[in-house]
């Protein structure tokens, strides 16, 4: 069944714990990005496991291999459950990472999902950015996830609209989180995703992981929007 990954944007520590206490045991991931690691840290692994969640660390690490290899040996080592890379960091990037991930020491290792194409860009934003005027954003995907399966990645991070074509490339078993789900009726102000869809949509398109953010932080009642869209995802059978 598709799992409930709740994104926690937060810089302040009393703010993120009183989300964590309206939510507790009501997700299955509480997902850390920049905001909230740069301004609060490792700590955040342990508080989301009090919470009684496990903790995706959402960095997309992009740099050379060395440097994203020493960082995923660091998740290993702080107990994340899941985190991220960019794909577009290349082929060697990807191996040494997946290297570095299965000799650390210890069983118990991360989910490691690689980045397609950030749910905020439109076609018109990627191909003025890559000037990749012949390639749609849906055939990169599928040309990175493929790429990513390859190097030893257990899934990729791309939006809802492109679960099923990642599904059929790469199989059933390959892992497909997504962002950019929105409640239909919760709109976000100032939203800046662009390739979206509901829970109930995303779910029965096969998505293993749905990132929920805004939509249950900025709810007057957390613990509603989550039970909401957890009985949305049981009543999706995916196609």
């Amino acid at each position: 069944m598709t799992q409930l990954v709740l994104a926690v944007d937060e810089n302040r520590l009393t703010k993120v714990k009183e989300i964590l206490a309206r939510t507790n045991g009501l997700v299955d991931y509480y997902k850390f990005g920049s905001i909230p690691f740069t301004a609060i840290g490792p700590k955040l692994v342990e508080l989301g496991h009090e919470a009684g969640a496990k903790v995706f660390v959402d960095l997309k690490f992009h740099d050379i291999p060395n440097t994203v290899a020493g960082a995923a040996e660091a998740c290993v080592n702080i107990g994340v459950d899941m985190f991220n890379l960019h794909i577009v960091g290349g082929r060697e990037m990807l191996l040494r990472t997946m290297e570095r991930v299965r000799n650390a020491p210890g069983d118990r290792k991360p989910l490691v999902l690689g980045v397609t194409v950030l749910t905020s860009m439109n076609e018109a934003d990627w191909a003025a950015t890559y000037a990749v005027h012949e390639t749609p954003i849906l055939s990169q995907v599928v040309h990175f996830a493929e790429l990513a399966k390859a190097c030893g990645l257990n899934g990729v991070v791309a939006s809802p609209r492109e679960i099923e074509a990642v599904k059929q490339a790469c199989g059933k078993d390959f892992l497909v989180l997504t962002p950019g789900i929105r409640l239909p009726d919760a709109p976000v102000p100032g939203d800046d995703q662009t390739r979206t869809l509901t829970p109930a949509e995303a779910a029965q398109r096969g998505a293993d992981f749905i990132v929920v953010g805004r939509p249950i932080t900025q709810a007057p009642d957390p613990a509603a929007v989550c039970a909401r869209i957890r009985n949305d995802i049981r009543n999706s059978s995916p196609r």
